[in-house]
């Protein structure tokens, strides 16, 4: 309070102006001079401009519904990376399970057979089923596939049927 000429008066103080903020989006450029366009604040209801980051009133980011997350959109980076491995194990998983068991490979090396049987040629796969030759068909199953050897007099190893993803491959001849 000042006294001029004797009766008081009340010195009112300058109006505080906001300084100018530039765009934050590239996209977007300010002229100097120009105001920007201003929204309300959720939090207080003060006008805020629409490219601050938060209110300079109460301190609530503007604009944001993700709570202030910088802007930025989609999966964090653990997200993305735990949603690459529990894909890559759900592959994995899904070749394992569907790879062919021993009876699959056995049933398969008796349905070659006698197809090449019915062709009329004889072949060592109507060998599976003979007491004899019982114990040289082994089953080796593996990470992500199975087969059945056989092995020859001589002890030659033969990888006679094998099998992934579901599906078995027998050999014609050896």
């Amino acid at each position: 309070m000042t006294l001029l000429g004797g009766s008081p008066r009340m010195v009112q103080p300058a109006p505080r102006r906001l300084p100018m903020v530039s765009a934050t989006d590239p996209g977007r450029r300010e002229r100097k001079g120009t105001t920007m366009p201003l929204v309300s604040c959720p939090a207080c209801g003060k006008q805020v401009s629409d490219a601050a980051p938060a209110c300079p009133h109460c301190g609530h980011t503007a604009g944001r519904a993700g709570g202030g997350s910088g802007g930025r959109r989609g999966l964090p980076v653990w997200g993305k990376i735990l949603l690459f491995l529990l894909l890559g194990l759900s592959v994995v998983g899904f070749a394992v399970v569907t790879k062919p068991s021993e009876a699959a490979l056995r049933q398969a090396i008796r349905d070659k057979g006698k197809e090449l049987n019915a062709r009329g040629v004889r072949s060592p796969l109507d060998l599976i089923d003979d007491p004899q030759y019982a114990e040289r068909f082994t089953y080796h199953n593996h990470f992500l596939s199975s087969e059945i050897q056989f092995t020859t007099d001589n002890g030659k190893v033969i990888s006679v049927a094998s099998g992934s993803l579901g599906s078995a491959s027998v050999l014609d001849r050896w």
